[in-house]
């Protein structure tokens, strides 16, 4: 998603700022992915210089013994547990 974000900002002209938690840059990004994420002069460069978003997940992560993966399973569902879906087909959260 943060690459998605990088390559969305680069394209609107008048955003100030992207939101990220510079935390992850030193832990999450670099277990999960091969995004280089480092702050040069302010900025966070866009990955570009392969296909889709340039990035890619690390297979390994898929080995760790502490995984846990969640799957859902149907419409409706998030993780097995119930999801909100669509508010606005919901008669009382329409306004």
């Amino acid at each position: 998603a943060h690459a998605a974000n990088l390559h969305l900002a680069a394209n609107l002209p008048n955003l100030f700022e992207l939101e990220t938690v510079r935390a992850f840059y030193l832990t999450y990004f670099r277990e999960l992915t091969d995004l280089e994420t480092r702050v040069e002069d302010g900025t966070l460069p866009i990955p570009g210089d392969r296909p889709g978003l340039g990035v890619s997940l690390n297979s390994d992560i898929w080995r760790r013994d502490d995984l846990h993966v969640q799957v859902s399973e149907g419409e409706g569902k998030a993780a097995n547990v119930p999801a909100m879906g669509d508010p606005w087909s919901k008669p009382d959260v329409r306004l």
